[in-house]
């Protein structure tokens, strides 16, 4: 495993791609919200995309082997941790999943000329984070999950108990309470080229409309699956981001 501490939080982070060619675009990828960590990726995309460039993952602060934090889960505070832990790298693509997806595009907004590329995998934009926060008091991890689309028995124990600990002790819960909403603005600034990908089966598919309207120029793809497209649709999800990447390497790097 590698570490890397910032701001005194060590954050668990892996790279694959280390004979990818030089000149392809590095690409870091976001995972999911508690019952997400680098694996959602490491298990399943990443090693195809890793064929022809360099990617990065990591752990998001509460998640997977990185340091359980007391507050900074909303998408603002974490695009500052993907920030600070991708320094050492020049302009990349970004790939996020679900609330993954929203960090990547609140830091895509924030530093455009550190992004060629924006790829999105069922992200929720364009209205307020629906999350069961606001049925306040709600500590169970099962009522949590079963809210969010996840399966809690599929769940090995270290994992339940992970999740248990960042709803009863930390303030994500208060935090995803009050997290704004990416408005349709906020779709319409994000740096080109994009990719929006949704699954047919899953509740977000109904912004797939949204995000066409917001950004006209952009490809919104639906595939066939749930909110866990990485899962559901791994060959095809694998695809259309190589073929993505692919084009992003060939186009010319514009500035200014």
């Amino acid at each position: 495993m590698t570490f890397e501490v910032i701001d005194g939080i060590r954050f668990h982070r892996q790279e694959l791609g280390a004979k990818a060619p030089i000149d392809a675009v590095p690409v870091v990828m976001l995972h999911g919200l508690l019952t997400g960590s680098l694996a959602s990726w490491y298990l399943t995309c990443a090693p195809t995309l890793a064929r022809a460039r360099r990617v990065v993952l990591y752990d998001q602060r509460g998640h997977g082997q990185t340091d359980v934090t007391p507050n900074g889960y909303g998408s603002h505070e974490q695009a500052a941790d993907l920030d600070a832990l991708t320094t050492d790298l020049a302009p990349f693509a970004l790939v996020g999943h679900s609330f993954g997806a929203l960090v990547a595009a609140r830091f895509a907004v924030a530093r455009p000329e550190r992004v060629r590329a924006l790829a999105l995998v069922e992200p929720p934009l364009g209205s307020r984070l629906p999350t069961p926060a606001d049925r306040g008091g709600v500590t169970d991890v099962d009522e949590w999950l079963t809210a969010a689309g996840a399966d809690p028995a599929s769940l090995p124990r270290r994992q339940r108990d992970r999740i248990r600990k960042l709803l009863t002790t930390t303030a994500l819960r208060a935090e995803l309470a009050v997290e704004p909403p990416f408005t349709d603005d906020d779709i319409a600034r994000l740096p080109r080229p994009v990719v929006v990908v949704f699954g047919n089966r899953s509740p977000l598919a109904r912004v797939a409309a949204s995000v066409r309207t917001a950004l006209p120029d952009a490809r919104v793809a639906v595939l066939d699956g749930g909110h866990a497209l990485q899962v559901d649709a791994r060959d095809e999800l694998a695809g259309l981001l190589t073929e993505f990447l692919a084009s992003v390497d060939a186009a010319p790097v514009a500035y200014g």
